[in-house]
């Protein structure tokens, strides 16, 4: 027998499936609201702890359930704050960026690798210059302009106008200097302002 005669031809496997053949499709849900037997095609969570797990609610009773709602219900004001702040991280343990925790006072070296000094020595030292550079350089700007410690912005300005207009190479035609003395009196100034406003 041949079998290609015995297969069905495209038509009559098409034929067989039929409409009628087909599941019917699932049953309308029933509002689960209390006393209500409308279709229920809204879904709404359970309660703050199940927010997973949904009911299913016609819409007049999904738009009460929407207007009652209050996730922050019965939380204290405390825990209300502790929950923001969690969600700004989307509740995954963080802590900021500046703190510190990679300094090196926060290892421990138990078998002395890095010896009594090792890194610490080193990373301290380094600290220690970042730290002194921005004094020394504060002094160095200060003393350009002839300022003293504990200055005001006023006596910062005034005594800026001053020295460039003393300093000014339109005023001092003759002196070849004059430009860079303004140059070095703008950038102290500059400097010294930018410092005032940050600390």
């Amino acid at each position: 027998m041949n079998t290609r005669n015995a297969r069905p031809r495209l038509h009559e496997r098409l034929e067989a499936v039929r409409l009628d053949d087909v599941e019917p499709p699932a049953p309308p849900h029933v509002c689960e609201w209390p006393g209500c037997s409308a279709h229920g095609e809204f879904r709404a969570p359970r309660g703050r702890q199940q927010l997973r797990d949904f009911m299913l609610l016609c819409l007049d009773h999904v738009r009460e359930y929407n207007s009652r709602w209050n996730f922050f219900d019965g939380m204290s004001d405390g825990e209300v704050e502790a929950h923001l702040r969690a969600d700004s991280t989307w509740h995954r343990p963080s802590w900021p960026f500046a703190s510190g925790i990679f300094d090196s006072e926060n290892w421990r070296d138990p078998f002395d690798i890095f010896g009594e000094t090792g890194r610490r020595g080193h990373h301290d030292d380094r600290r220690e210059r970042d730290t002194a550079s921005p004094d020394r350089q504060t002094g160095e700007m200060m003393q350009r302009l002839g300022l003293q410690p504990g200055f005001s912005s006023d006596e910062l300005k005034s005594r800026y106008k001053a020295m460039a207009k003393a300093s000014h190479p339109d005023l001092n035609p003759g002196d070849a200097k004059a430009g860079e003395r303004l140059r070095a009196i703008i950038e102290a100034y500059d400097y010294l302002r930018e410092r005032q406003s940050v600390g």
